[in-house]
């Protein structure tokens, strides 16, 4: 017992340098970790798409991070969006902002999706 207290001191020195190191580690990755979607074949129906847009909003107003990830990924893979859609429901102005949560992994679902979603309207 004594010793793995002594090896946990040890760590803790270790450890030291790794604070410094993992704010960068952590900012690094999530830049370069850029998300790759892909668009379904079938494009979203109107009340199927509402449906998920009102789920992100709840999730929105609940604070659930990880809530609004599985919607990103529900919006994502649920169909393939169109003009029209975007223009109807206002569910890409939602999206995108988005992009600036707090929490880094709701921001690069957001952006992956905004990137997707513009390349197929193109």
């Amino acid at each position: 017992s004594g010793g793995d207290g002594g090896g946990g001191s040890g760590g803790g020195g270790s450890s030291g340098d790794a604070k410094r190191a993992k704010p960068c580690v952590e900012a690094g990755a999530g830049a370069a970790e850029a998300e790759v979607l892909e668009s379904p074949e079938t494009p979203w129906e109107l009340g199927a798409l509402e449906a998920a847009q009102a789920k992100l909003a709840s999730m929105v107003s609940a604070g659930d991070g990880l809530g609004l990830v599985y919607c990103l990924d529900e919006l994502a893979t649920g169909g393939r969006i169109t003009v029209k859609l975007l223009q109807d429901t206002g569910v890409g102005k939602e999206v995108r902002a988005l992009k600036k949560h707090a929490d880094a992994a709701v921001a690069r679902k957001a952006e992956a999706l905004v990137t997707l979603w513009k390349s197929v309207v193109k």
